[in-house]
């Protein structure tokens, strides 16, 4: 029973490796190996989300973005064959990133003008 299940397994491997470009064995480490950041900025996400510090808040959403997303840039780089909705679900997390970083430079506004205090009359 054991050893059909593995072969079952192994195939479904080869498959998705000869299809779609993408080995699932790589891309499980990758996502083991990112568990730890993401649920480290998850924790810092909601810790500063409990104490309004809208100052972190954005800095925290960020890099849990990007802890989520960093497994499907390997099968985006990687892959072929790809059904469409994956290219978009990539581009509209990618446009979410961009309007936050607009938005937030936005907030912070123009430089000031002036002269610092104590300058030349």
């Amino acid at each position: 029973m054991i050893a059909f299940v593995i072969a079952k397994v192994q195939a479904w491997i080869a498959s998705t490796r000869e299809t779609y470009g993408v080995d699932p064995v790589v891309f499980l480490i990758i996502s083991t190996v990112n568990a730890p950041f993401f649920y480290y900025a998850a924790w810092r996400l909601v810790k500063a989300a409990a104490k309004r510090d809208t100052r972190r808040l954005p800095l925290w959403a960020t890099l849990f973005l990007a802890a989520v997303v960093v497994p499907y840039v390997y099968v985006l780089f990687w892959g072929r064959n790809l059904p469409w909705y994956v290219y978009a679900a990539m581009g509209l997390l990618v446009a979410q990133g961009v309007w936050t970083l607009v938005k937030r430079l936005r907030r912070r506004g123009a430089p000031n003008d002036e002269p610092p205090a104590g300058g030349s009359p």
